[in-house]
């Protein structure tokens, strides 16, 4: 199944999740939650986790970001370093163009 897909019949189901914790500290928990995204405190155990990610290169407030890729597009991306080892990663275009696309299937 592409991720694409995943991420589009997840959101219409409303069960897309995303952890609270950095998203608090960048202030975006409520733009997450208005995009149809349940945010939680914790990954629900034995659960695997995707994390929307930044393009490399992009200016954060943490110095200890850890590089990997986009399981979509294969880009360079960078994320937090505490995720379990079974957590896939997606850029932040690549998500937004999904979230995007699931709105215009939906009628908004």
């Amino acid at each position: 199944m592409k991720i694409r897909d995943f991420i589009r019949r997840e959101l219409a189901k409303g069960q897309l999740l995303a952890l609270k914790g950095d998203l608090d500290k960048v202030g975006l928990t409520e733009k997450v939650e208005q995009a149809g995204v349940k945010v939680i405190e914790t990954a629900p155990e034995g659960e695997q986790a995707m994390v929307i990610s930044m393009p490399k290169g992009t200016v954060t407030p943490f110095h200890d970001n850890v590089e990997g890729r986009c399981i979509e597009c294969a880009c360079e991306i960078i994320h937090r370093p505490h995720y379990p080892s079974n957590t896939v990663f997606i850029c932040l275009p690549c998500a937004t163009g999904m979230m995007v696309d699931t709105e215009e299937d939906n009628g908004r």
